[in-house]
């Protein structure tokens, strides 16, 4: 016969496994026998198909050495090179041949000696747990192997070190070695390995924290969500140590802040000194506020001057200097608010606003002016004003009425005087009545041909779209010596006009139109 070649099957150690395991808790007698399959294949690898000749020993050594046990199956069933045999059939396998470190099958087929020897692992010392029949431990060989080789588990450390082993910590009737979950609070023993806890004590474990944070100058109760909460247990929240209510295995309150600014650590700590940690956990924060600009962007000197404050983060209850005045400030939503405030007879005023945590915006200077109202009249006339002294006397009439102080003077040139050579061009903001529009920025600028916002607004601030009598070039000069019906007296022929709704030179010079006509004109405060 040529010299075969053997591969073992496993699955009939497996079963003996299983006998091992249901000793330790049974007094059931241990058979002395093992199922043993393999499959034999000639020198070529073909299976083998007859009745071959077998003997099988146990040794110590992985060559050499004597027979710890032998047992010979003669006539042995192959067919397509599988076989089974019961060893221990007629020579018994006791728990005494493994009780040692090492135990090697060797296979002899046809008086050919298979090579190498196999080293039987711990499977087969199942049949060592014969022996804990009468001594109802786990103290015998076959037990010990498997409890020091198989992570029950699933996990480190091993069933024998002194964290596992067969105490039953948690009570639920799982000895330590074969329970994941030691202490029973919800963390497997490895994720407790891993975080540094201990296995047999019960670890407090944060969830969530509902809210997670806080305005840095508030209090606030925060619901704390997790497991493994025990009575006694202490808490810190960054540089506090509130103490817990309502305290349960899943969840507690504690009553937090103020602290300074900043996301900080929660700690939870067991009286058996188990803690867990979440690291910038909660944050207290700060709401800045800050100043971007003015609603009106400047208002007039040593006046009651009313204004919106533009900017962020602004909330009710906030509080505002302007200069050495402290108004209170009204209509407050986060990105603007109201103030009325007395305004010094200076070129600017600083602003500052604190929210009510402290916070403070850096201070922004408002603009101080001493601007000049602009209007157009809400009453049209004929074109015999009385003169320009009759023009006059029409605008200072309406301010008058409308509660307009100042002096106001009409833009309009009787083809010898003209605003160039009569309005007082002292450096000043021209602005038109309603919400105080800028039209000009002084004198220069509003002789410059273009206009920053039209004339449209009358003495009240209602709008007005029309024409106007003027005989004046944008740079205020007089037009011509003719179109200005008789100096804006009886007679004359035509007038030149602007209209109100440009912001281009046709706001003064813009058509031509006979005399007679009603028309408007343009008041200046001067």
């Amino acid at each position: 016969m040529r010299n075969p070649i053997r591969t073992l099957f496993h699955s009939s150690l497996l079963v003996a496994l299983a006998v091992a395991l249901t000793t330790f808790a049974a007094n059931a007698a241990v058979p002395g026998q093992v199922n043993y399959q393999g499959l034999l294949l000639d020198g070529i690898g073909d299976p083998v198909t007859g009745p071959v000749d077998m003997v099988f020993s146990l040794y110590p050594d992985p060559s050499g050495g004597s027979a710890l046990w032998t047992e010979v199956h003669d006539a042995v069933d192959v067919l397509d090179g599988v076989y089974e045999v019961e060893l221990g059939s007629t020579t018994a396998l006791t728990p005494d041949l493994l009780a040692g470190a090492a135990v090697y099958l060797e296979i002899e087929v046809e008086s050919e000696i298979m090579t190498p020897r196999q080293r039987l692992l711990a499977v087969p010392y199942a049949l060592q747990a014969e022996s804990a029949n009468s001594m109802g431990t786990l103290t015998a060989v076959a037990a010990a192997q498997i409890y020091e080789n198989f992570a029950f588990d699933g996990a480190d450390p091993p069933n024998d070190d002194p964290r596992e082993g067969t105490a039953d910590v948690d009570g639920d009737g799982l000895a330590n070695f074969v329970d994941d979950d030691n202490d029973n609070d919800g963390i497997k023993d490895s994720n407790e390995l891993i975080r540094g806890s201990d296995i047999n004590l019960i670890t407090p474990d944060i969830g969530n924290l509902n809210p997670a944070s806080l305005r840095q100058c508030s209090t606030t109760s925060v619901h704390v969500q997790g497991t493994g909460f025990e009575p006694g247990l202490s808490v810190s929240f960054g540089s506090q140590s509130p103490v817990p209510s309502n305290l349960t295995a899943t969840g507690f309150d504690v009553t937090v802040g103020p602290q300074a600014p900043g996301k900080v650590d929660v700690n939870v700590t067991n009286p058996n000194f188990e803690t867990d940690t979440v690291v910038n956990a909660f944050n207290f924060f700060s709401r800045t506020p800050t100043i971007t600009g003015f609603d009106p962007p400047f208002s007039e000197r040593n006046t009651l001057a009313s204004f919106q404050v533009l900017g962020t983060n602004f909330e009710p209850g906030l509080s505002v200097t302007v200069g050495s005045e402290t108004p209170t400030p009204t209509n407050v939503t986060p990105t603007s608010f109201d103030v009325t405030v007395q305004v010094p007879n200076t070129n600017t005023v600083e602003v500052s606003v604190t929210n009510i945590c402290g916070e403070q915006a850096p201070p922004q200077n408002h603009q101080l002016t001493a601007f000049k109202r602009v209007f157009v009249s809400s009453v049209s006339y004929d074109s015999n004003l009385g003169g320009i002294a009759g023009a006059d006397a029409k605008c200072a009439q309406l301010a008058s009425d409308a509660g307009l102080p100042g002096t106001f003077l009409a833009w309009i040139s009787d083809g010898v005087t003209d605003p160039d050579s009569r309005f007082d061009k002292l450096a000043t903001t021209y602005v038109v009545t309603f919400e105080d529009r800028v039209i000009a920025n002084d004198w220069a600028d509003l002789t410059d041909g273009t206009l920053d916002f039209p004339i449209t607004y009358s003495e009240y601030g209602t709008t007005v779209s029309d024409t106007v009598f003027t005989n004046v070039n944008p740079d205020g000069t007089t037009k011509d010596t003719t179109n200005h019906c008789n100096g804006w007296g009886a007679g004359g022929t035509n007038a030149n006009l602007g209209r109100s709704i440009y912001t281009a030179g046709s706001w003064t010079d813009y058509q031509t139109a006979a005399c007679g006509t009603a028309e408007r004109i343009y008041c200046f405060e001067q």
